[in-house]
């Protein structure tokens, strides 16, 4: 018995400090690290994009706009507009497709915005397409209902999100893939 208690006689008080010191530091790394994943997470609600498509009806004409609701800017990625299996590359082109030969809109009856590669702040709305009422553009809104949309976005953090038609925004993994000869300018 008597080696036993020999053992605890070199248990010293520098000893337990020691010991005490390394098990303080643990838990002080242990904190850090538990600091850092609530401050990044921190980080990504502040700068987290929302953004929505919508339509716009008023006595002069009717649109479609993207509105981000968010509190972080968003970066666009992609935009495609498309038909079942035609995909349309500027908004001329969508009309054209859907109006008879007999009637047809210019730039002087309707305003389109591109959005590819741009960044939209918080709170910013942008308008995509705007038309005048015309009978030209009665037509063309009467047939937008079978239309559909893929937008793919990010946030400046690197989070990703896609949007199918008018649907909320769904997140994935990594940036969509643009093919230049479905993106609409």
């Amino acid at each position: 018995m008597s080696k036993f208690f020999k053992g605890f006689s070199r248990f010293d008080a520098n000893m337990a400090m020691t010991i005490t010191a390394v098990v303080i530091s643990l838990c002080a790394l242990f904190v850090s690290f538990a600091e850092v994943r609530i401050m990044r997470s921190q980080q990504k609600a502040s700068l987290y994009p929302y953004l929505t498509i919508g339509q716009s009806y008023n006595e002069v004409g009717y649109g479609l706009y993207l509105h981000n609701k968010g509190i972080g800017p968003a970066s666009i990625n992609s935009f495609q507009v498309f038909d079942n299996s035609q995909y349309f590359t500027n908004w001329l082109e969508l009309a054209n497709h859907y109006l008879p030969d007999s009637l047809s809109l210019g730039y002087d009856v309707m305003r389109m915005n591109n959005i590819q590669n741009t960044i939209i702040s918080p709170g910013e709305k942008i308008e995509l397409v705007y038309a005048n009422w015309t009978p030209a553009s009665r037509l063309l809104q009467s047939q937008l209902g079978d239309l559909d949309f893929m937008l793919c976005y990010s946030s400046l953090l690197g989070d990703h999100w896609t949007i199918k038609g008018y649907g909320k925004p769904e997140s994935i993994n990594e940036s969509c893939e643009r093919m230049e000869e479905r993106e609409m300018y």
